[in-house]
């Protein structure tokens, strides 16, 4: 009897402790989370281009101009975070893309809080990354 007057307490702390890490870790920012606004310069001079992250999908969000630029905010976990990048032809929006390709978070970019990617018609130029 005094073993189960001491077992039940620790019990109940035990359950309370789970449900509060559990509460904790469903945010979407963790503590260490940086937000990182990366620019997305398209190079050539004809054909405009949708240039996106893994969450998004081709949309006038994410449609880069011949010859011009925009900036996407992404949220890197950590040093090392990678992200998938696509770049799709604006005039086949969903279709084939032209590039698939990861991006890794360095220290630069970490630091920084930027980076940039520059689609130059065949590959995707990673500055500050």
């Amino acid at each position: 009897m005094k073993i189960c007057k001491l077992i039940l307490p620790l019990c109940i702390l035990l359950l309370i402790l789970t449900f509060n890490s559990c509460d904790s870790s469903s945010g979407a920012e963790s503590p260490n989370s940086r937000n990182i606004v990366v620019t997305l310069r398209n190079l050539e001079d004809s054909r405009a281009v949708h240039i996106y992250f893994e969450t998004e999908k081709p949309d006038s969000e994410n449609l880069v101009n011949p010859g011009s630029s925009i900036q996407k905010t992404i949220l890197a976990q950590r040093i090392g975070h990678l992200f998938s990048v696509y770049v799709d032809d604006a005039a086949d929006p969903g279709g084939t893309a032209l590039l698939t390709t990861n991006v890794e978070v360095a220290a630069t970019s970490w630091n920084s809080g930027t980076a940039e990617l520059h689609w130059t018609g065949t590959d995707l130029l990673r500055i500050g990354w």
